[in-house]
């Protein structure tokens, strides 16, 4: 390969991984699904390799196609949550510093809704390994419930239900809890209770032998219920602004309630109206 691959076409290929779908994809992207095609063949041209195998009805990767997404996938995080900025009166960005990574995933979500760009701020996000790591006006992190303090504000408790593909339901396959027992559910690697927990909510006992594919965060959890391997059990206030797409919906409000909460604090005294003011003001109204 003698030039990196276009990014369009980069783009294209992490949607149709995600969605399994060219016709999801290119409604994603707003394009036809014959442009979404033409650049996958294109991205495939690039790198010299079939990245999907289109033998069967369903879209799915080849193995070389699943290891080419997970190299790229944490590149697109980087890409998306390095500087995200708006149009503002010049005044300095906002620096958001926020963990877990599940954290600035959300938010690179909500600031490109049209409801963060009406703000008019400027704003950058860095994804970090510890609330305390680095100098930002604002950080966002998780920690144990019940941690309020003068200079800190709960945004959310973390309520975590059902997560999965629209077409679950509209094709009848999800009526009731106890239907999730023939599904694949996906979970995550070190909350292993929380599947148990949440049957225990609805009233019922996990069957043994349901299968759950494990992953190692909330971020790959939620990726894999949008390509449909399977329900997830996932954040309610993090899967939003995928909901407000249409790629994800949850079956049943029943949440249960995990022990940490979302916070946000600020790293000095904030003046009234500034930038950082307006950004606190609107995040909280965001999750209220």
């Amino acid at each position: 390969m003698s030039k990196l691959p276009s990014l369009r076409n980069l783009e294209a290929f992490i949607q149709v991984a995600n969605a399994s779908s060219i016709r999801s994809a290119a409604e994603t992207l707003n394009v036809t699904p014959s442009a979404v095609s033409r650049r996958i063949q294109s991205l495939e041209e690039e790198v010299g390799e079939q990245l999907f195998d289109r033998a069967s009805h369903a879209l799915t990767l080849t193995d070389t196609g699943q290891r080419y997404l997970n190299q790229l996938l944490p590149v697109f995080t980087a890409l998306r949550t390095a500087a995200i900025l708006r149009p503002s009166d010049g005044a300095d960005p906002v620096r958001v510093a926020a963990y877990p990574p599940y954290c600035a995933d959300w938010l690179a979500d909500l600031f490109h809704t049209p409801r963060f760009m009406e703000q008019n701020i400027r704003a950058e996000l860095v994804a970090m390994e510890a609330s305390t790591s680095l100098l930002a006006d604002v950080f966002i992190y998780s920690a144990p419930r019940g941690m309020e303090a003068d200079d800190v504000v709960k945004l959310f408790d973390l309520r975590f239900l059902p997560i999965c593909r629209p077409e679950l339901i509209s094709g009848g396959h999800l009526r009731t809890p106890a239907d999730l027992h023939a599904m694949t559910l996906i979970g995550i690697t070190h909350g292993r209770g929380s599947w148990s927990q949440w049957f225990a909510l609805a009233g019922l006992e996990l069957d043994p032998a349901t299968y759950i594919v494990w992953v190692d965060s909330l971020t790959a959890l939620m990726a894999e219920a949008v390509k449909g391997t399977g329900v997830g059990l996932g954040e309610a206030t993090i899967v939003r602004p995928l909901a407000e797409r249409g790629l994800l919906t949850a079956p049943w409000e029943m949440a249960y309630l995990f022990p940490r909460s979302i916070y946000m604090r600020t790293a000095r005294a904030v003046d009234a109206g500034s930038p950082v003011d307006r950004f606190i003001g609107w995040l909280t109204a965001e999750v209220s």
